[in-house]
């Protein structure tokens, strides 16, 4: 029965016309520009925060989370070259990166013009070998390049090694470390242990 405007039945119960509300499907364009400050999708808002330091005489120089995997890997690197990273610094294990399924970071900054550098240490640990940590700092910090660096969480290991490059560049341990936690906006590192080999760092070189 089709039920008319109008008519005594429709005037005896009410006409109520249904509208169906179709929301537009969303669908991710893997071509698209993703930037920080993209409101589409809330995908640039998955992306890694890079956290940039500020210092004088410092080229730029940030920490970050380590990126996400699968499918969104290749999209986190091009992040990174779109917002001008020249060197990737990964701190993370060999069973780490397998863990997290990142085998293909290095291969992937190298496709995007990044330089990739590894250079393992353990999780909430320092490194092992204090000369190979600081050869390891000046000879990234001598490219010129913009540094990123990550470890798991960006937060201990990263901070070590930033902490390098800024006393490197001329900066004063403490000073180092303010810097970079002014730049993360929390703590830094993950451990007393970490800070206290950071702060002791010159001592150890003697």
């Amino acid at each position: 029965m089709v039920l008319r405007r109008g008519s005594p039945l429709e005037q005896t119960i009410g006409f109520q016309p249904i509208v169906r509300a179709i929301a537009p499907k969303r669908t991710r364009d893997r071509n698209a520009d993703i930037s920080d400050s993209s409101p589409m999708t809330g995908a640039s808002e998955m992306l890694s925060e890079l956290y940039w330091i500020e210092a004088p005489g410092v080229p730029r120089l940030a920490t970050m989370a380590r990126p996400r995997a699968g499918d969104w890997l290749e999209d986190e690197v091009a992040h990174w070259a779109r917002s001008g990273v020249g060197m990737v610094v990964s701190l993370l294990e060999p069973d780490e990166v397998d863990d997290l399924q990142l085998g293909m970071e290095a291969a992937l900054c190298r496709r995007s013009g990044i330089e990739y550098r590894s250079f393992p240490i353990p999780d909430r640990g320092v490194p092992d070998d204090v000369g190979a940590a600081w050869r390891f700092a000046a000879e990234i910090a001598e490219t010129g390049k913009t540094i990123a660096i990550h470890c798991r969480a960006g937060i201990g290991r990263a901070s070590i090694v930033a902490a390098l490059v800024l006393i490197w560049r001329g900066l004063a341990a403490d000073a180092a470390l303010h810097a970079i936690e002014k730049a993360r906006g929390l703590p830094i590192p993950d451990t007393e242990e970490q800070r206290a080999w950071v702060l002791t760092f010159r001592d150890r070189q003697r």
